[in-house]
Parts: structure tokens; sequence; C-alpha cells
């Protein structure tokens, strides 16, 4: 195996150990599917084995992309070079084109690597044939405690999400304070389940 990529706003349902790989087989790689209808992937939760790929490729994608950004363009007239920014990702741009509109290589917000993979899937055939070989599961699982409300009270369908694991991985949240006294919440049935383990 690889590297596994877990945001720290996780917390596993079940052991990787248990799940992970007969899920990144064949194509070297896991990422949960369609988080929301205009995002192909999640990005908070990535795993791929060495020299995978969907992430050579992507990254490829990436590099093209920043090498088209505003900075870079910034930089060059400035006279000053971009692609030395780059130098220790990969040996040279030289070459590479870019594969996507100029509205992805101008976005900057949170979402532009979801919108880079889409320009993957539609731009690229082995790309798109390797995520298709990927089982696709719903980014919904994950979600379900952080919809029903971390802080909120453990409910008799949030209690039974965690003791049965229906999540292989559950998506906490970093918008919210947490108080000091999560007794009998959400959160803290899912806290208690994890020192049990």
């Amino acid at each position: 195996m690889g590297r596994c990529y877990p945001l720290v706003c996780k917390t596993p349902g079940r052991p990787l150990d248990d799940w992970l790989e007969p899920l990144c087989s064949p194509a070297g790689f896991f990422g949960y599917d369609r988080p929301a209808i205009n995002r192909p992937i999640a990005s908070w939760f990535l795993a791929a084995a060495t020299d995978n790929r969907i992430i050579s490729l992507w990254h490829d994608a990436a590099l093209r992309v920043a090498a088209k950004s505003k900075y870079c363009r910034y930089l060059r007239r400035l006279g000053l070079p971009c692609e030395g920014l780059f130098s220790w990702l990969m040996p040279s741009l030289k070459g590479l084109s870019v594969p996507t509109s100029d509205q992805v290589a101008e976005d900057s917000n949170y979402f532009l690597v979801h919108k880079l993979f889409q320009v993957c899937l539609d731009s690229d055939a082995e790309f798109r044939e390797l995520w298709l070989s990927v089982p696709k599961i719903s980014a919904d699982g994950p979600h379900v405690l952080q919809s029903l409300g971390l802080l909120s009270p453990a409910t008799t369908d949030a209690l039974a999400h965690i003791e049965n694991t229906k999540a292989n991985v559950y998506k906490l949240t970093r918008r919210e304070v947490i108080p000091f006294d999560i007794s009998g919440t959400i959160l803290d049935t899912l806290y208690r389940s994890h020192l049990s383990n």
C-alpha cells in the first residue's frame, strides 16, 4: 500500500485494515464518491498505492493549471520564473498543456481539486477508465452524524449508526466550537465508542 490521506476532521468507524485494501483494487486508489452533484470525488479521504496512476495524472493536471495561474502570470510579468516554484514537484513544466478552460485555471477556491478531478475525467480516457474501476461508496454515509448535528442529543438513529459502524469513516467538522461538556451528544457517543474499542 502507498498512502492514505484523511483530513484531521475524520474519525474511523472501522479499522482501515478491515475495509480499505479491497476498495483500492484494481486501480490502487480509493476516494468517496459524489459528495455533491457537481463534485465527482470527496477530497477529505484519499488512499492510493505507491506510484498510483490516478494520482500521477491528477497531479500533472494540477501542475499544468498552476503554471497557467494568475500568480504565475504575475511572476512572469515581473521577469521571474514561475516554473522554478514547481521544480521540486516535477523536473519540467515545458510542453505540458492545460487540459481545461481558463475558468478552472483561474479558480482558486476550495473546490478546485474537485473541479480538476472532473476535468481529468472529461478529458483523459485512461483516467476515466481507472476511476470507473474504483468501487463507488457514497460520501453520504460518512456525513450522517455531521448532518444529524454532532452536538445534538444522541438519538436512536445516531446510536444505531455508531454501534453498527455503518460508515467506514465519519466526517466531523472544524466549523463548530466544541463546548467543554459534550455529555449525551452524538460527538460524546462517538468518542466513547472509540474509548471502548
